[in-house]
């Protein structure tokens, strides 16, 4: 069963090539309408999160880092943005091109401690699996449909957070999810809104992209 999606909210259209439930952004023009979110802003934030995970050993020293294609799945958006990011890490000494498709993370990078997962900012007894799904699909929708976040996004970034906390500590059921899969949720959880707020409604989605991994199998079919 296809993971549930929010239906398109009247009068908002979605980025030019992009199908409704594809995923992946195909054009630069992501951004939620209106806001002043540009290249440079985006390239900052995709840099950002890899540092992270290449500081807490997410991608290890000397490691590679997935192919462009699955990291512009990982940040639901284009791969030209997220080339910009990994290009930034490798202005500041991050990263190492070996070849034109294998980046390495530094071989002499420190690693940081791993970040803890954070509590939610208000407790919950549980939530279904069909609830899970929905939250999922709401975040990634409003990203794609290009909806400002600023209004709604302290309350779905605290839900969102609420069931990275269930799934990581509480979820039932069997998950193929991966190692990396887990600790990307933790640190993507772990992340406050950042600024500018034109980011929000991405990094929501991201969160979100970061926790259909931990759905138990039978939820995700």
């Amino acid at each position: 069963m296809a993971p549930a999606t929010s239906p398109r909210p009247p009068g908002v259209r979605p980025a030019h090539g992009a199908h409704p439930d594809s995923d992946t952004m195909r054009d630069r023009d992501t951004a939620p309408a209106g806001s002043s979110l540009g290249d440079q802003v985006a390239a900052e934030y995709v840099a950002g999160r890899l540092r992270d995970a290449i500081a807490t050993g997410i991608y290890p020293a000397g490691a590679p880092l997935p192919p462009i294609a699955a990291l512009s799945r990982q940040f639901v958006t284009d791969q030209s943005r997220v080339t910009a990011g990994v290009r930034l890490l490798a202005d500041r000494g991050l990263v190492l091109h070996i070849d034109r498709h294998t980046r390495v993370a530094h071989p002499g990078i420190a690693r940081m401690s791993s970040p803890a997962l954070p509590l939610p900012e208000r407790q919950r007894q549980g939530f279904s699996d069909a609830a899970i799904r929905a939250a999922i699909g709401e975040a990634k929708a409003q990203w794609r449909y290009r909806q400002h976040a600023s209004d709604w996004a302290q309350e779905q970034w605290a839900e969102l957070r609420a069931i990275a906390h269930h799934l990581l500590l509480y979820g039932p059921g069997h998950t193929s999810c991966s190692e990396v899969d887990v600790r990307w949720a933790v640190l993507m959880a772990g992340v406050s809104l950042p600024h500018p707020d034109a980011l929000w409604s991405w990094h929501i989605a991201c969160l979100a992209q970061a926790l259909a991994p931990l759905l138990p199998n039978t939820a995700r079919e």
